[in-house]
């Protein structure tokens, strides 16, 4: 494993304003919590659900302490923490572990808008990498449909000139097909585009493509190997799904994404090409 300290040798100091009061660390009874929906967001069908899925996978080593505030008269107003105090009243739990700030209402609602504010975004890499390291299953098995076909999924992010042929970034995308059982379909698609001739070019193994290309495929029967890397030989992809925007000028395909454009293109010329393949076996 590789460690590194906390080190700011290399940046320049803050000169921050006096903090006055400093917050402590408590346990906090849920019923005592209050939410001000002055500023707080309402619990809508989507919340609900990323709720359940919290209190569905609690574990009190993801649980990040809520931020809560003293009111008059007793209770603590929430600020940050309301889909987790939610769910751990939905397994059971009586009391949750809270960061107290003393701060006026006013300053809750800042608190609230500049903890939603500054969250520093986890990639789809950062996630993948943890999964990896920590045993999920579904991120073994999306690193072993990648590898089977010679292919590599990534950890990290890359610029445009510095990907290889074979490096795959779409993570969300091989996630998504594996965690529905189609792990195989990943491997195939991907060793067609190796056995081809096109196998050099980068282009053929970014999400683009192969978004389009997998949808089709997980539609349909499956497509020996061999023709699916003649296919991949005699059809230019890329041209393709570069072009799919002229289809517009039909009056029948003005409202569809280019990612659906791409999927009807690609679907039509992967039944051209079956239908060309069987005759040409008889």
């Amino acid at each position: 494993m590789t460690f590194r300290r906390i080190d700011i040798s290399n940046q320049t100091f803050v000169d921050s304003p006096v903090i006055v009061s400093k917050p402590k660390l408590d346990w906090i009874d849920l019923h005592k919590l209050m939410i001000d929906e002055t500023y707080q967001r309402p619990l809508l069908a989507r919340n609900w659900k990323v709720i359940q899925r919290i209190a569905a996978e609690f574990d009190w080593a993801m649980f990040v302490p809520v931020m809560a505030a003293p009111m008059h008269g007793g209770g603590f107003a929430l600020i940050d923490g309301q889909h987790r105090a939610h769910a751990a009243l939905m397994v059971g739990l009586d009391r949750v572990p809270a960061m107290i700030v003393d701060i006026v209402p006013q300053q809750q609602a800042a608190a609230f808008a500049a903890i939603n504010s500054q969250r520093t975004a986890v990639s789809a890499f950062h996630i993948f990498r943890a999964a990896l390291v920590s045993g999920e299953p579904w991120a073994g098995a999306a690193a072993r449909a990648c590898d089977d076909a010679g292919c590599r999924l990534m950890t990290s992010a890359a610029s445009a000139m510095s990907k290889k042929p074979g490096q795959i970034y779409a993570i969300g995308l091989v996630r998504d097909h594996v965690q529905a059982g189609r792990a195989a379909l990943i491997t195939h698609a991907l060793s067609a585009i190796q056995g081809s001739e096109r196998q050099d070019d980068v282009r053929l193994y970014q999400s683009r493509i192969l978004k389009p290309l997998l949808a089709v495929l997980s539609g349909e029967k499956p497509v020996p190997l061999k023709f699916l890397e003649q296919f991949i030989n005699d059809v230019d992809l890329i041209k393709t799904r570069n072009t799919v925007g002229d289809l517009r000028s039909r009056p029948e395909y003005t409202r569809l994404s280019d990612y659906e454009l791409a999927k009807r293109s690609f679907r039509a010329l992967l039944f051209k090409s079956l239908r060309t393949g069987l005759e040409v076996e008889k």
